[in-house]
């Protein structure tokens, strides 16, 4: 069941009655979930604002994101895939959206758009749960590849973690991929201690991003976040194996 909420100038969607978007229409830069703080504080270490940017984003809610970074950083150039196109509309809606081409949202699946794509990008943002999973096709290896062969800079991705839910496959496969990747979140999700979201952030350039200024700017945080960083990495995933593409069947 899908639902939206408004209290004044605050926007909420609600999904089976979980919470998966808020925005404040008087105020569209600012970030209410700490895990989109997080991804911002990512973007703003490796590109200060408002330097513009080319983001595709994999799942879009409310748009939360992508309006903040337009309000943040004019003139960037943004496409939000949606499967959903409930969702989609109640974006439209609710929110003054630019025009195309600033900030488009398409009724896709992400990684099918990407296959027939040749757009590089700064930034692609994976934020796509089917309950509280991700899509499979959403984290293999395959897709990682595919998300590297588009991007010029910076992947970040959201994921749960804890209580039964297990992220070190889906970020064992991304590091696997990827050159450079670091984990941000609560210490006791990163503990397992309790269910909660952990951002990956991911680079095919060893030293593109100052992880002790990123350190900084998370501890800077409402609510202070742990980084473990590209070299702490291996620890955190204990041998977790990389997930793959099912099979075809005949």
């Amino acid at each position: 069941m899908i639902e939206v909420i408004e209290d004044d100038s605050v926007v909420s969607l609600l999904v089976d009655g979980a919470e998966q978007s808020r925005v404040d229409r008087k105020n569209p830069g600012y970030l209410e979930f700490e895990y989109m703080q997080h991804m911002d504080a990512v973007l703003r270490t490796l590109w200060p604002e408002p330097r513009p940017i080319r983001a595709a984003h994999i799942g879009g809610g409310l748009c939360a994101l992508p309006w903040a970074w337009e309000n943040l950083r004019p003139t960037s150039r943004q496409v939000v895939f949606e499967v959903d196109s409930h969702i989609a509309d109640l974006a439209r809606l609710h929110l003054p959206l630019p025009r195309k081409p600033i900030l488009r949202i398409r009724v896709a699946d992400g990684r099918q758009s990407l296959e027939g794509s040749r757009a590089h990008l700064d930034v692609i943002v994976r934020d796509a749960f089917k309950g509280r999973n991700v899509p499979l096709h959403l984290s293999t290896l395959e897709w990682n590849h595919l998300a590297q062969s588009h991007l010029n800079g910076l992947y970040l991705a959201n994921t749960a973690h804890g209580k039964g839910t297990d992220a070190r496959p889906d970020i064992a496969t991304t590091s696997h991929v990827f050159a450079e990747t670091a984990i941000i979140g609560d210490s006791k999700v990163l503990k397992s201690a309790r269910w909660g979201n952990l951002v990956v952030a991911a680079t095919s350039t060893p030293g593109l991003i100052d992880w002790e200024e990123l350190d900084r700017k998370l501890r800077r945080l409402p609510l202070p976040a742990r980084l473990v960083r590209p070299d702490e990495i291996s620890r955190w995933l204990g041998g977790a194996s990389p997930l793959r593409d099912p099979l075809p069947t005949a």
